[in-house]
C-alpha cells in the first residue's frame, strides 16, 4: 500500500509580482548589479595590463636596411 507523502515545506510557485513596475524596478536593479560587475572585471584586467613591463625595444622606430 503506498503512503501518503505529508506535506511538504516547498513550494513550486513562481515568483509572483504585485505590478509591472516592480518587475520593471526589480529588473533594472538587476541589470545595474550585473553591468557593475562586469564593469569591475573590466578594471581589474585592464590594470593588470597596465602593470606588464613592455618588451624591450617597444614603442621605439626601428630602422631596416634592405
Amino acid at each position: 500500500m503506498i503512503q501518503r507523502l505529508s506535506q511538504s515545506s516547498l513550494s513550486f510557485r513562481a515568483n509572483e509580482l504585485a505590478s509591472p513596475r516592480e518587475g520593471y524596478d526589480s529588473q533594472m536593479v538587476k541589470n545595474s548589479q550585473t553591468a557593475q560587475k562586469q564593469n569591475k572585471v573590466i578594471a581589474n584586467l585592464f590594470a593588470q595590463l597596465s602593470n606588464q613591463i613592455p618588451m624591450q625595444g617597444s614603442a621605439q622606430k626601428l630602422d631596416v636596411i634592405a
